[in-house]
């Protein structure tokens, strides 16, 4: 046979998906409550945003900043998973505002971003909002909210420890 013009028989098969894993009944559904949970902490996050004018990108990106210090962009970027060019959009309308300004590092090939005074105000303002408890949090008893605090911990702790895993199902 032609080595060109090999038939279908002849052709290596493409490797198999992996079958996702199956998980525990439990497991599936604390998932999806906890998606339906981050969509409703999404409209919240969406909504101090426009409270302060800005828009969820910003928010995100003042939310990673420490005040009194400075974070390399790429750093910034590697934290909201985003490309360069994106950060240094969103970077460019912080600026243009008066909340964050770009310094010098040690390594001249390395811009630092960091917040201004009316950033840092701006920051204190959005943090202490986001961190008011949401409507699903405040109709828990404290007990529940207890509990919920650690277990939503203690996820996290052993989260950091695991690999990430995707699916490609």
């Amino acid at each position: 046979m032609d080595r060109y013009r090999r038939g279908a028989q002849d052709r290596p098969r493409p490797a198999a998906a992996p079958e996702p894993q199956r998980l525990p009944a439990e497991a599936r559904q604390a998932a999806e409550v906890l998606f339906d949970v981050l969509m409703s902490q999404k409209t919240v996050m969406q909504a101090v945003a426009k409270e302060l004018g800005l828009t969820l990108q910003q928010l995100a990106a003042l939310r990673y900043l420490v005040p009194e210090e400075g974070i390399p962009m790429s750093a910034l970027s590697d934290a909201l998973s985003c490309d360069a060019a994106n950060i240094t959009g969103i970077v460019d309308k912080l600026e243009a505002r008066g909340l964050v300004k770009r310094a010098p590092s040690q390594d001249r090939r390395v811009k630092l971003l960091k917040m201004t005074p009316p950033g840092a105000r701006l920051h204190a303002k959005m943090m202490a909002r986001l961190h008011e408890a949401t409507p699903w949090i405040t109709v828990l008893s404290r007990e529940d909210q207890r509990l919920l605090r650690d277990i939503l911990r203690r996820g996290l702790a052993g989260s950091r420890s695991q690999p990430t895993r995707t699916s490609s199902a």
